[in-house]
């Protein structure tokens, strides 16, 4: 294998890798998206039925994953207070 074919193969290679990483970025873009959108929607409707929400309350829905803001959001429908919904 001459030079020359080294530096093609190494470009192809280095184009590859920078669309997998385009294509990871894009995914964990869309992935924060629906974290931040999910959290916006139950920070709305904790105000809704519960009125002006304390500050540690915003903080913990805000850095939640996706499955605990999903999870809180099924308990919503039979919560009473928030301590039922977080406790």
């Amino acid at each position: 294998m001459t030079h020359v074919d080294d530096l093609q193969e190494m470009r192809a290679m280095l184009a590859d890798r920078i669309q997998e990483w385009g294509e990871e970025f894009q995914r964990k873009g869309l992935q924060e998206g629906r974290r931040e959108g999910e959290a916006h929607l139950l920070l709305h409707l904790l105000a809704s039925r519960f009125g002006v929400l304390p500050q540690g309350v915003q903080e913990r829905v805000q850095q939640a994953d996706v499955s605990q803001l999903e999870r809180w959001g099924e308990r919503l429908l039979d919560a009473r207070t928030l301590e039922d919904l977080f406790g």
